[in-house]
């Protein structure tokens, strides 16, 4: 057979310039006391093991780039959705950390926002999370609040991932059928 590609600009496809919208988020600690305590309460214990770390003969040079970028990531997770973040001592593995805190200033805002965005302005929402617990959360609120959504994550089946697929690119496709899902929650490593 004979295949004919064809790039956007050959097709006459424009794509509007992209529009960025930055939502700065303050961590209130009176609306998420518990959030905050628990973000604390690992920083201050990160701070300890850095510098029992830093302490070691061994690491005087250089701080092992692993494990820093490993608490970063857990403060990260901290800001997005607490529940079950675990932090161990790199070299004791002594559980120093556990939270079971289920309130986030960013999934609630996340939330209202999506629902919003499809309410108000009839528009599907592809939302990523480079955390699997946050989008499992958001999923269980925005089915609770009656939106249609679905998970694009390590855990979805191929022939859903395939199915999600098609129905993003539905106004192509099929036009005149509706959509399944209102919002794809997609995990970064999965539905990048």
């Amino acid at each position: 057979g004979i295949y004919v590609a064809r790039d956007r600009y050959q097709a006459g496809v424009e794509i509007p310039k992209q529009e960025i919208q930055v939502h700065e988020l303050d961590m209130d600690p009176e609306l998420y006391p518990k959030q905050w305590e628990a973000y604390q309460i690992l920083t201050k214990k990160s701070a300890l093991v850095v510098d029992d770390m830093l302490a070691e003969e061994e690491n005087k040079a250089v701080m092992p780039v692993l494990y820093m970028i490993a608490l970063i990531t857990r403060q990260r997770q901290m800001v997005v959705w607490p529940a079950g973040i675990e932090f161990r001592h790199p070299t004791t593995k002594e559980l120093l950390f556990k939270t079971d805190v289920v309130e986030s200033v960013k999934i609630d805002y996340a939330t209202d926002l999506a629902t919003q965005l499809i309410k108000d302005e009839q528009e599907r929402v592809v939302l990523f999370s480079q955390f699997k617990q946050p989008l499992i959360e958001l999923e269980r609120r925005l089915t609770d609040a009656g939106v249609r959504v679905i998970r694009y994550d390590g855990d979805t089946p191929d022939h859903i991932r395939q199915e999600i697929q098609i129905d993003f690119d539905r106004k192509y496709s099929s036009p005149n059928k509706p959509y399944k899902w209102d919002i794809v929650l997609g995990h970064y490593k999965t539905g990048g």
